[in-house]
């Protein structure tokens, strides 16, 4: 650049934005979920006491796996609740509704993913450790549950563009409310 200056912020909040609009999470999710499966199919371990150790540990997960459809849940209901608090003009609420839209989807089937893994990897339980159905069990909970994790944070950072936006607008609307305190018009005079 001419001018020398640094721009490694800017393509950090670059790549940060992209991801909060979902850069590359259909790839990103397939392929962390099929490494999983595939690294659980490959390593199954081959004594019986490390089938029961590993098959224990994902049942375990399951538990995880539950308070992240919860949180993903009460996510959901945050996202109802900024929508209903917002004061903005009307063609800034309808960007807002969008993003608010298509993160409560989101939500919504990320919860559904995260309970279809919590029984899953709960239901590991009705296989014998030695038999092949474990380990394709294992195999196939843990892609869902890589799915699920990469899914949760793509959806972290949409929720963190949301809040973003409904805190600048709340900022917005209350530096016009003091405009018209202290001035008794919208905006502040010009100089």
């Amino acid at each position: 650049m001419a001018d020398g200056a640094d721009t490694s912020g800017q393509d950090s909040v670059s790549l940060r934005s992209r991801l909060q609009g979902g850069y590359l999470r259909g790839p990103a999710t397939a392929l962390l979920a099929l490494g999983a499966a595939g690294a659980c199919w490959y390593f199954w371990p081959n004594s019986a006491s490390s089938r029961e150790t590993l098959l224990s540990g994902l049942q375990k997960i399951a538990f995880v796996s539950a308070a992240f459809a919860v949180t993903a849940y009460n996510l959901r209901t945050r996202v109802v609740d900024l929508v209903l608090k917002i004061e903005t003009t009307p063609s800034r609420f309808e960007e807002y509704a969008r993003i608010a839209r298509n993160c409560g989807t989101r939500l919504t089937n990320l919860v559904l993913l995260f309970t279809i893994t919590a029984l899953a990897l709960g239901g590991l339980t009705i296989f014998p450790a030695g038999h092949w159905a474990a380990r394709a069990g294992a195999s196939v909970s843990l892609c869902l549950l890589a799915g699920s994790c990469v899914s949760f944070c793509y959806i972290l950072l949409s929720f963190d563009r949301l809040e973003r936006f409904a805190l600048d607008e709340a900022e917005r609307a209350t530096r016009d409310k003091e405009a018209k305190r202290l001035f008794g018009q919208s905006s502040p005079p010009e100089e």
